[in-house]
């Protein structure tokens, strides 16, 4: 996303391509040009040992000797396919390209299904405060270890939607969204 913001930046098209908009088959397809032969039988078998996609992907890295940016291109075919085919296996990584995407879209005005990034915002907030329980961590350091895994200012977009809201004569929502 910061590319899209700032395209001066030198970056191979791999790394901007959006892989949502490919098919499975050339995601499988592409995994086997780096070597990496799996069908969609195989990842399934692959990824039960996993909590995540980066927990996997480091398996393959260590496994086949494959590491940079060679890494790196497989951790992004791998994720979608994670966020694809494992949507059960919910990740803090999965969790925030999903809330980014959503913010991407309603920052360009192409969010026509509001109630994904509300529903998106409040599954946030249910990990945030499960895990501060689970871990007996503080919900506050929890919000800022995701907000460094997230490609967008989440505090500055909750002001603009916050605002958008009261703009819109939803002050209830908007409250619930500040609280």
């Amino acid at each position: 996303m910061n590319w899209l913001r700032d395209n001066q930046e030198n970056v191979e098209p791999w790394q901007v391509e959006d892989y949502r908009s490919l098919s499975l088959k050339q995601l499988f397809e592409r995994l086997s040009e780096r070597q990496i032969h799996l069908d969609q039988e195989r990842f399934f078998e692959a990824a039960q040992s996993f909590d995540s996609p980066e927990d996997l992907v480091d398996a393959i890295g260590q496994s086949l000797n494959v590491a940079g940016k060679e890494l790196d291109a497989v951790y992004l075919l791998i994720f979608e396919l994670w966020r694809r085919l494992l949507p059960e296996k919910q990740s803090l990584s999965l969790l925030c390209d999903e809330l980014d995407n959503l913010i991407h879209a309603y920052d360009q005005g192409n969010l026509f299904h509001l109630e994904k990034l509300q529903d998106a915002l409040a599954n946030l907030v249910v990990v945030i405060e499960d895990n501060a329980e689970e871990e007996e961590e503080d919900p506050a350091t929890l919000f800022n270890a995701v907000m460094q895994n997230l490609a967008n200012d989440l505090v500055a977009f909750l002001y603009d939607m916050i605002t958008d809201q009261i703009d819109l004569g939803e002050v209830d929502y908007a409250e619930e969204l500040y609280e």
